[in-house]
């Protein structure tokens, strides 16, 4: 269970069960009086409405939070319930979970109160009115129909189908930690090319709130664990047990691969052993899943009703560059970070799931030469950009370069 989750019930035990048998509806506007409702009325609820912004179910668990002014998706969200109290009455409340943030909403129907909780906040705070409710997936004063069926995995989208199940690489800036065997890992100096440290999976976890894989190194009593979804890496003590508590935070990960390379480094990594600075002498059983070809197209992961657009960035600026995506429904990444890639000249891909034809567009800028392309870093649509722009399909843009 993620460490989100655990607080949560912890919160419920601490703070809430005294007084859940005591809650009872009141009348929301636009909803009929709570006499008058039957026991699951929350859960048929797929628009809240608290004024200059809503909620609205877009998929049987997900929602999105949009911008009512600009009509904008700004969050989306997975729905996680508790089910009914033990007396049998009805459920009253629901949360909202952004696992890209780390980030709670708890819909409080009793109460007409939508309450927030940020990341590391044991704490729900009163954020916003419910204005009112509906049954439907639309929102007063925009005539659409908000439903497309999303699933939990749209979440997940920005790391392009690579989960904590399969993933081989993962770049934290200065070093990189990649796969060598079934469940072996190496720490991988960048700057050097070198192999540093030794490393066993202690396991993984993949849910719709939380996709986390642990590695453990015995000889320094440490563990990282990497939160895959907000591209978080936390380092703590090796004693500590799976599932494990939080621990303190190390870094970000830029890159994911489901192939054992390093961007600018030319070596397949699968096979290596640190004692011997060469490959094993057998290969890895096919049960392993050997690497795939980094030429190979890459397998199209897209939700149903989607498409899987595959960007191509080539660095030449010699400087970090930094890019994130628009289009009129969602920003890439969806953690409101960026992607970053390093003047190696090299073709880094970055797989996204989209609405067919729907417009993409570029912002992209240098982390220290205050350089800008396309929308920029805020992504800017006033700005004029014939250029940096994609319609989404299935296929592969043209590398895009940047000098």
């Amino acid at each position: 269970m993620s460490a989100l989750k655990v607080r949560l019930r912890k919160l419920l035990a601490r703070r809430l069960l005294p007084f859940l048998f005591l809650l009872s509806f009141v009348t929301l506007a636009g909803m009929q009086p709570a006499a008058s409702q039957s026991a699951n009325d929350i859960n048929v609820i797929q628009m809240v409405d608290m004024g200059d912004t809503a909620f609205v179910k877009t998929g049987p668990q997900v929602w999105a939070h949009v911008d009512k002014a600009s009509q904008q998706i700004q969050y989306r969200f997975v729905q996680f319930n508790f089910g009914k109290p033990v007396d049998g009455s009805p459920e009253t409340f629901f949360l909202l979970i952004d696992p890209t943030r780390e980030t709670g909403f708890m819909l409080d129907f009793a109460n007409n109160m939508v309450k927030l909780s940020l990341s590391n906040s044991n704490e729900y705070q009163d954020f916003r009115r419910i204005v009112a409710v509906s049954p439907l997936s639309q929102i007063p004063g925009i005539n659409r129909d908000w439903w497309q069926n999303e699933q939990p995995s749209l979440l997940r989208a920005h790391n392009a189908g690579i989960t904590s199940q399969s993933v081989r690489m993962m770049d934290i800036g200065k070093s990189a930690f990649v796969k060598t065997g079934p469940s072996e890992w190496v720490e991988v100096n960048k700057a050097t090319g070198a192999a540093e440290f030794t490393f066993s999976e202690l396991g993984s976890h993949l849910s719709d709130y939380e996709d986390v894989i642990v590695l453990g190194d015995t000889s320094r009593n440490i563990r990282f664990k990497f939160n895959l979804i907000p591209r978080k890496v936390e380092i703590g003590n090796l004693n500590v047990p799976f599932p494990r508590a939080d621990g303190d935070p190390y870094g970000k990960i830029d890159i994911l691969s489901a192939n054992s390379w390093i961007p600018g480094i030319q070596r397949d990594w699968w096979g290596y052993t640190i004692a011997t600075n060469t490959p094993a002498a057998t290969n890895p059983p096919a049960a392993s899943n050997p690497p795939v070809s980094s030429n190979a197209p890459p397998v199209n992961t897209a939700p149903p009703g989607m498409a899987q657009l595959t960007w191509i960035f080539r660095n030449q600026t010699g400087d970090v560059l930094n890019i994130r995506l628009k289009s009129d429904r969602a920003i890439w990444p969806g953690n409101n970070g960026a992607l970053a890639y390093n003047s190696d000249g090299l073709d880094h891909k970055y797989i996204i799931n989209c609405v067919p034809n729907e417009t993409i567009c570029y912002g992209v800028w240098t982390r220290n030469g205050g350089r800008e392309w396309g929308l920029g870093p805020n992504l800017d649509t006033s700005r004029s950009c014939q250029t940096c722009c994609q319609t989404c399909r299935n296929g592969t843009t043209n590398a895009l370069i940047f000098n």
